[in-house]
């Protein structure tokens, strides 16, 4: 049963997010959210102040980036609290404006935000303020602040699931279940995965291949595919170096006979067991077109030679004649 009301709620929330057009959303209660401007998330950053809230491109610490939302006490329902990852309230500082944070909740006035949502950002203001000039804003490695209305306050947000206290975790020092930790959030213009792990797409495997930050089943359709090797000295240019050492036509052939493949190219044992790497791949192709182009030049100059012996040869014999 708990499964199928946690499916529903899912479902219903977000069908939800994708009709809602007016200005007062309905958030189930305690979900848990990134908010984010850009890349920089809303952070309760201890290290920083414990006393505020900042913003944060880096958080070392992952739950301290995730906040719960959920409908105001009465009379105060029209509104909404945001705590913390502890169960902290985020307070407006009637003196500065700034973002605090209160254990207790008795500053009601500046604790409940009125929000606007969208299905892809969403707008924070504090109620103890003329509304529409009061919307929360933030950058990096800045406290947050309730400040006038300006089109940096249009943050994104992202659900994830809230980080619940796991006591069989043991060694965990922060007793926290990491499995329930977001695995994506969304940028301006990017998706990004914070975890050490990869990205997979599709169902045909739980876990990316080492050494491997991005797995799609069925195979990638794409207009441009660009691969840049780490520098110059990776690509193929050094053939046309005069300490090159080209391999004799007679030397290829004996290895061609041998190992039934080029000199450097992987064979076809190797490359159904292992796959096949582009970027060293055209590094090697390159590599062989060059030798050619090295091996045709030398042909030529051979049959420059000849051509010249052959004339010396034709006009001895007419001369003889």
């Amino acid at each position: 049963m708990n499964t199928i009301f946690s499916l529903l709620k899912f479902i219903l929330y977000f069908s939800f997010l994708a009709i809602y057009n007016s200005a007062n959303a309905q958030i189930i209660s305690d979900n848990c959210y990134k908010l984010m401007l850009g890349l920089t998330k809303l952070d309760y950053n201890t290290a920083l102040d414990a006393n505020y809230i900042y913003g944060r491109e880096s958080t070392p610490d992952e739950k301290t980036s995730l906040f719960k939302i959920s409908t105001a006490p009465a009379p105060n329902t029209s509104f909404y609290t945001i705590k913390t990852y502890d169960g902290k309230f985020l307070t407006r500082e009637s003196s500065t404006n700034k973002i605090k944070v209160k254990a207790a909740f008795d500053e009601v006035e500046n604790q409940v935000f009125e929000l606007q949502i969208t299905s892809t950002s969403i707008l924070i203001y504090s109620k103890n303020t003329s509304f529409g000039e009061s919307a929360m804003q933030w950058k990096n490695n800045d406290i947050a602040y309730v400040k006038g209305k300006n089109g940096s306050n249009i943050c994104r947000y992202i659900g994830v699931n809230c980080l619940t206290e796991n006591p069989s975790t043991g060694g965990n020092t922060n007793g926290l279940n990491i499995n329930s930790w977001p695995i994506a959030t969304v940028g301006v213009d990017n998706i990004i995965n914070p975890n050490k792990g990869g990205v997979i797409i599709g169902t045909g495997i739980t876990t990316a291949p080492k050494g491997y930050k991005l797995y799609v089943e069925e195979g990638i359709l794409t207009e441009k595919f660009v691969v840049t090797p780490k520098n110059s000295t990776n690509w193929a240019d050094f053939v046309f170096e005069k300490d090159y050492k080209l391999m004799s036509l007679s030397e290829v052939r004996k290895y061609i006979e041998l190992n039934k493949h080029l000199p450097n190219v992987l064979s076809a044992k190797e490359i159904s067991k292992h796959g096949i790497n582009l970027a060293e791949n055209l590094v090697v192709q390159l590599q062989k077109i060059e030798e050619l182009t090295l091996y045709i030049i030398k042909q030529n100059e051979e049959i420059g030679k000849l051509n010249k012996r052959l004339r010396r040869i034709e006009n001895t014999q007419k001369k003889k004649q």
